[in-house]
């Protein structure tokens, strides 16, 4: 028995078993297990997202789950991850008999998620489920402003469309849908994307490409009534146009009429690259020890004749062709045009690397797109008009590769996992969404078909790349602040064409979106004495996000309790700063700087303005002295003073010579509804609030005790304008 036949006979076996699995998983997106005593598994009564293959459009992911048990209160066990092999979110809820998160699914914006739900009500006495239902959803997260949309098909993956058919999977079957009328009519049923070469619409009816295993792969077509297929081998390379379809199969190129099922079968190595021509003819490299390496030939299978298309000197190989101009690549890697019976030069090559058919150059009705690489070696995308224009399309560190050309001059280009749209009116790339979605142009109008949605593209360049900002000052404030509640308050974010919406995250996670009008927000659910961390990104209609605004807090119900606190010092202006040795005080008209000596009570003037407009905007102790800053006229000087003279001076504010005081590590001051708290992180309580003017201040001081040991005592303080308030914690 041959290998092909070897093949054929265990691949029979095998495909048997494989399309026995895949027809248990696709037809059955739950899977149930029950119990030797017939206890059920739990019953599913929702899921969110509720559709397979849903779009995600605005980052948030909400998964809920919900089940009812006769017996158990259900638990749930949710993994999600682009393989969920390697999840990279697991969660579960245990006796709530519901799963209800929010996720921020930002980092995966433009690809494709799968979930995961496992539900239980109970365990086997060695503690292993067994009573389960397991529910499988993909779902693909896209967030592009650039789409619109326009179509949804819930539980379907769209492969393909045009004006009025649409080319879907639903539960693993393969259907072309009327768009007109909805009718619907069944192709294959067992089809997985994971095992395809593609899909693809013709005028007739359909073409794809499947993986049946066993190093075989089948082209099927379907002409309107029948469905047929040959098989190829695994890795085969294809290509459909119009009604006509050629694959490479192991030393023989394929030829399909797809519409009248007309099949030619030509000699032709694996490795060479050939072309359908819109009129069905094939373009084919030529044998390079038959005496033609110069010329690209034609195949024409209504007479199943090959000949000459042209001859150039250099290796022509790559034929590329819009049914006029034929490109293709020499040998010094030159790019050429043939038209009308000339050959000219598109591109001069600088080495003998060729460019990869349709991926480094492309040609539609007079527009050439190509490859070229700059100076860093990196390939960039140029397009040149019919009348000969050309243009820098892409400038990007990546490179790029030509994935389409409109005849309109439209480029749709490849740079990392996203699709861009060029065109010499728009100057430069536009984002248009991620790979994870198909391109198409139906009735001149670019689509994005992703998951169980069609969206249109828009046609004209983002007009808005400003994103929103935020006012000065404390934008994020809390109030009405409980042990399991409390209200957010923020300062509404400006934008040129007004805020969308707000993205409210709760611990890095999104909790909740809300309208652009919206600047308050009631959290509930909170843990007692836990630290929570919220943030704001407002989005303005344009997709262009903020910075985010980020605030934490500790959910303790508030109830002032009043620490006795002693008057220390009080002096006739602002206390700027203060250790344990002096206190550094400014006069009430910011004219005068003082240090006083906590020692011997003895102070100093250490700035005077001495009649002058120049007033103090900015004190500090340093180790060895002070550093003030002085506005006089409107311009800033800074100075260093040290045992009773100027030592430095620096024009401007110097903000590196300030240094910010923090307080004890493991506590938290924060300031709610006009009241002070200091709270004990590792205790779990508040030790001290107030609700009286001022700001708390931490400092540690040092003494020697009994035979020169060294103590260390950490005080706090109130500082309240000129008083220096002492506290008892």
């Amino acid at each position: 028995m041959n290998r092909r036949m070897m093949h054929l006979v265990c691949g029979f076996l095998i495909l048997t078993l494989f399309l026995s699995f895949r027809a248990a998983v696709a037809e059955a997106a739950t899977e149930a297990y029950i119990t030797e005593n017939g206890d059920e598994p739990p019953i599913v009564t929702r899921l969110e997202p509720a559709s397979n293959h849903a779009v995600i459009r605005n980052n948030s992911m909400h998964v809920i789950a919900e089940a009812e048990d006769d017996h158990a209160q259900p638990s749930f066990f949710v993994q999600i991850g682009e393989d969920l092999r390697y999840p990279s979110i697991v969660e579960s809820d245990q006796g709530a008999g519901r799963f209800d998160r929010v996720f921020d699914v930002t980092p995966y914006d433009g690809k494709t998620l799968n979930i995961h739900y496992s539900i239980s009500d109970g365990s086997t006495p060695s503690g292993e489920d067994n009573r389960r239902v397991n529910v499988y959803r993909t779902v693909h997260i896209e967030s592009s402003p650039e789409l619109t949309e326009l179509e949804r098909q819930p539980d379907a993956q769209i492969l393909d469309a045009d004006a009025s058919r649409l080319l879907l999977i639903r539960n693993g079957t393969l259907i072309v849908k009327n768009r007109t009328d909805g009718t619907e009519t069944v192709l294959l049923n067992h089809v997985t994307t994971d095992r395809s070469e593609g899909f693809k619409l013709t005028p007739a009816g359909a073409v794809f490409l499947i993986d049946t295993g066993w190093f075989e792969m089948k082209l099927f077509w379907w002409n309107g009534e029948t469905l047929l297929s040959i098989p190829v081998e695994s890795g085969s390379i294809w290509q459909a146009r119009g009604n006509y379809a050629a694959v490479s199969d192991a030393g023989t190129l394929r030829w399909i009429d797809t519409e009248l099922g007309t099949t030619r079968n030509v000699t032709y190595p694996v490795d060479r690259n050939f072309e359908l021509e819109p009129n069905g003819k094939l373009l084919l490299e030529p044998d390079s020890n038959s005496g033609q390496s110069d010329s690209i030939l034609r195949y024409d299978p209504l007479t199943d004749s090959t000949t000459t298309a042209f001859t150039y000197a250099g290796a022509p190989r790559g034929p590329v062709t819009d049914g006029e101009d034929i490109l293709f690549t020499l040998e010094d890697g030159s790019l050429m045009k043939y038209a009308n019976g000339l050959v000219t030069e598109v591109v001069h090559g600088t080495n003998t690397e060729r460019l990869k058919p349709h991926q480094g150059y492309e040609v539609n009705d007079g527009w050439i797109a190509y490859q070229k690489p700059n100076a860093n070696h990196v390939q960039q995308l140029y397009l040149r008009s019919s009348e000969g224009t050309v243009t820098q399309a892409t400038d990007l560190d990546a490179g790029a590769i030509i994935h389409a050309l409109d005849h309109t001059g439209t480029l749709i280009l490849e740079n990392g996992s996203e699709w861009y749209r060029y065109s010499q009116q728009l100057g430069s790339p536009v984002q248009i969404a991620g790979k994870a979605g198909v391109v198409r142009w139906i009735d001149g109008q670019l689509h994005y078909l992703l998951g169980d949605t069609i969206f249109t593209v828009k046609s004209q360049p983002p007009t808005d790349t400003t994103a929103p900002t935020w006012p000065q000052g404390d934008v994020l404030t809390f109030s009405h602040v409980t042990s399991t509640r409390l209200q957010l308050n923020w300062l509404p974010a400006t934008d040129e064409s007004g805020v969308d919406k707000y993205l409210l995250y709760q611990n890095n996670t999104l909790l909740t979106t809300l309208n652009g009008t919206v600047n308050s927000y009631v959290v509930q659910g909170l843990s007692p004495k836990a630290s929570y961390l919220f943030s704001l990104v407002a989005v303005d209609a344009a997709g262009n996000q903020s910075v985010k605004k980020s605030e934490s807090i500790i959910a303790v119900k508030y109830t002032p309790m009043p620490k006795p606190e002693i008057l220390i010092y009080h002096f006739d202006g602002t206390i700027s700063d203060f250790d344990q040795s002096f206190i550094l005080w400014k006069q009430s008209d910011d004219t005068g700087l003082w240090l006083f000596n906590r020692s011997d009570k003895s102070q100093f003037k250490v700035y005077d303005a001495a009649g002058s407009d120049g007033t103090i905007t900015k004190a500090t102790l340093t180790a060895e002295g002070v550093v003030y800053t002085v506005k006089l006229n409107g311009a800033f000087m800074t100075y260093e003073w040290k045992n009773g003279a100027v030592v430095n001076q620096w024009a401007g504010e110097g903000e590196a010579l300030y240094q910010t005081r923090g307080i004890k590590d493991g506590t938290v001051a924060i300031k709610v509804d006009g009241i002070h708290y200091l709270y004990s992180i590792q205790e779990g309580k508040i030790l001290y609030s107030t609700s009286v003017p001022g700001k708390l201040a931490y400092r540690v001081h040092s003494f020697s005790g009994p035979g020169e040991q060294q103590y260390r005592l950490d005080a706090w303080y109130r500082v309240d304008g000129g008083s220096l308030y002492g506290i008892r914690i």
